[in-house]
């Protein structure tokens, strides 16, 4: 199970650093809770947030990530593993 950090609102370090240029990237996990999350199936999840880069499932590139909204995750109960261990301050998020 991932472990979370209280999130200390630090205005999306981790939702804006972490995507760079090719995206967040997924495990399969990730897309099934998300999915699940959002009430909408994998195929379509994968069809609104999700392409292949270099092989690898990733959140399509955005800064900031198009989960972070009103200066929050939106996801957070379930964001993806890549989110789950991003250091914030020395800490994990």
């Amino acid at each position: 199970m991932i472990e979370f950090k209280e999130c200390e609102e630090c205005y999306g370090w981790c939702c804006s650093d972490i995507a760079g240029h090719f995206g967040t990237p997924l495990h399969d996990d990730d897309v099934k809770r998300i999915s699940e999350y959002l009430n909408i199936s994998e195929k379509d999840f994968r069809v609104l947030y999700v392409m292949n880069v270099y092989g690898i499932e990733a959140i399509i590139p955005a800064s900031p990530c198009p989960f972070w909204k009103n200066c929050a995750c939106e996801i957070h109960e379930v964001k993806p593993r890549t989110c789950a261990g991003y250091f914030c301050g020395g800490y994990r998020v």
